[in-house]
């Protein structure tokens, strides 16, 4: 962009119109683009060539740009084919990626089947958020799943232990009203809790669950509740990047804390 504007700004210095300044300045950039198209391609031929060698970063790399439409035109098939490829590989975004895509449908026909399938691989081997993408896909059920309340409330606690937030306030709301699991509405309050300490504009519907939730159990049990979120999050065993941003989820329980304050 800077160099567009030089240019332009050059011919224009040295007396010619605007027509063809305009002009000149659009071929020059029309040579630039086919340039830059140019080098996509060979960048992305290259990639292609060491995929089909088996090298699983570029195998997740070539999925992502067929996904990205990245220096190539978008196409599902082939995303997911590469994806597959990385995948089979033990590469867990590849895996990750492929539970997302079926899930939504993304570029290729949703399908729960193998959105479990891929999900289920990445969130045993640790993924948090293929356990949150598993939790959403049994809460709901679709596309040849089932829905299985017991199963969301499992995996989206998975996910809740490494911090995942928005896990915690599924939890929360299952808690709350005894979906999946036994009814608990202390436990389902100090879910919100911790899931409000995401900070605006992302935990206001937390915060209006905790009202809410306040009002109908009095200020007792919401300061038991209180307590127990901060006891769920030590409970979390976590490793040294995980433990960082559930110290700031702690430090946060305040200001999420609803009429009642410890």
């Amino acid at each position: 962009m800077i160099m567009k504007r030089c240019f332009v700004l050059l011919l224009a210095l040295v007396g010619l119109v605007a027509g063809p300044v305009l002009l000149a300045a659009e071929s020059v950039f029309d040579i630039v683009n086919w340039a830059d198209a140019g080098a996509a391609a060979d960048a992305h031929a290259n990639l292609r060539v060491k995929a089909e060698s088996g090298d699983v970063d570029a195998q997740r790399n070539l999925g992502t740009s067929y996904y990205d439409g990245t220096g190539v035109r978008k196409d599902g098939n082939q995303a997911v084919k590469w994806f597959r490829k990385a995948a089979e590989q033990g590469d867990l975004i590849s895996m990750e990626m492929l539970a997302s895509i079926y899930w939504n449908g993304d570029l290729v026909p949703k399908d729960g089947v193998q959105a479990v399938y891929w999900g289920t691989k990445a969130a045993k081997l640790g993924d948090s958020l293929s356990a949150g993408i598993l939790g959403t896909i049994y809460e709901s059920g679709g596309a040849g799943v089932g829905v299985n309340k017991g199963e969301a409330a499992k995996w989206y606690l998975v996910s809740a232990k490494d911090g995942n937030l928005i896990a915690e306030s599924k939890l929360g709301a299952m808690y709350a009203n005894g979906d999946g699991v036994p009814k608990d509405e202390i436990e389902g309050l100090a879910r919100f809790y911790i899931a409000a300490s995401v900070g605006e504009p992302y935990n206001v519907w937390d915060k209006m669950q905790i009202k809410d939730l306040e009002k109908s159990l009095g200020r007792e049990a919401s300061l038991i509740a209180q307590q127990r979120s901060k006891e769920i999050l030590k409970e979390f065993e976590l490793d040294k990047s995980k433990k960082t941003r559930v110290q700031a989820a702690d430090g946060s329980l305040t200001s999420a804390q609803g009429t009642f304050k410890s």
